[in-house]
């Protein structure tokens, strides 16, 4: 059977360009999700975003570095098939690669869909005006240098969010031990 390939998160803030799309404490993914609402109110359809507003969105996306974002997301897939399909069929590992190396295009251009959604996700989050001003401010020598400190900040704060969710983590279990141990309750 055909595993999915997955694309880790983490690895797409260390590649810049999303804002803090942080992973939960490990204690609080452990909990499944609640269900969702039986009827859940229709919600109305986002309004026609014109195409300048669209233009200056992609600006955007460019400009912050979200697209490139998604450069790593097909040498990653390859390298997960390799993995998946040399295990099990080492013969055909020099096929394969040669294999993926001509397809390289084909998939890349895949990207261009993520982007395009990107376009349309930063759209309908910020005004016309906004995004302008955005961009403006993402050509200036103090623009260029945050985009470019991304990958650095993300990495850093990752590692931050860590050790500081586990510092949380014994923090609160803590604090709940003690004030359940005022109550005579022992967890």
């Amino acid at each position: 059977m055909l595993r999915t390939l997955s694309w880790r998160p983490a690895a797409l803030l260390a590649a810049g360009g999303v804002a803090l799309m942080l992973a939960l404490p490990a204690v609080a993914q452990t909990k499944p999700a609640a269900p969702a609402p039986a009827a859940a109110p229709a919600t109305p359809p986002a309004p026609a975003i014109s195409a300048s507003h669209l233009a200056a969105a992609a600006e955007v996306v460019q400009l912050s570095g979200i697209a490139r974002s998604f450069n790593f997301v097909v040498p990653q897939f390859s390298e997960q098939l390799k993995q998946m399909f040399g295990t099990t069929r080492p013969e055909i590992a020099n096929d394969l690669a040669a294999t993926l190396t001509a397809l390289q295009p084909e998939f890349e251009a895949q990207k261009e869909e993520m982007v395009q959604a990107t376009n349309r996700i930063v759209a309908q989050a910020m005004t016309e005006d906004e995004l302008k001003e955005v961009a403006t401010f993402l050509k200036t020598p103090a623009g260029a240098k945050y985009v470019e400190s991304q990958p650095k900040i993300v990495d850093a704060l990752f590692s931050e969010m860590q050790v500081w969710s586990r510092k949380l983590s014994d923090y609160m279990i803590n604090r709940v031990r003690a004030e359940l141990k005022k109550k005579n309750i022992e967890l």
